[in-house]
């Protein structure tokens, strides 16, 4: 059985027949335990939750295998990155922290053009685009 260890509320979920909110849209949730048809989940009032693995459209899933990151451990497989919306090619060349308040951001260049140099965040960068697919894919480039 796959492990699941997150999931991102797609919308912004209430309790049935009621106005109470449990889940924000495109906030991540941290899965607290899993069996072969349901899972838990701390929601935005810090009680637990069980989900029905077949009825939840509301949610994207992300399994042990698929996650790329995480916020004290930042992991990757290869440097270079396709964009999944462009298919241009990047080089990952530093993952480091925010100033402010340690947020783990990426910094990349591009393999194209002029070579640009971009920041953005880990969260985004190895995470979902609008379309909740992965904005980049970790490719693996055969070395001459």
């Amino acid at each position: 059985m796959k492990k699941l260890i997150k999931i991102i509320a797609l919308q912004d979920g209430f309790m049935e027949n009621s106005e109470e909110q449990f889940c924000t849209e495109n906030k991540e949730y941290e899965i607290i335990d899993q069996s072969k048809k349901e899972f838990c989940f701390l929601d935005d009032s810090n009680e637990v939750h069980w989900w029905d693995f077949d009825d939840c459209p509301g949610f994207k899933l992300i399994y042990e295998d698929e996650y790329k990151y995480e916020t004290n451990n930042i992991k990757k497989k290869s440097i270079i990155y396709k964009h999944t919306k462009t298919g241009n090619l990047y080089s990952l060349l530093f993952e480091a922290k925010e100033t402010d308040n340690a947020t783990p951001v990426v910094v990349y260049q591009a393999l194209y053009g002029g070579n640009q140099i971009w920041v953005r965040s880990a969260y985004e960068f190895y995470g979902f685009n609008e379309n909740m697919e992965q904005r980049f894919e970790n490719i693996e480039i055969e070395r001459l």
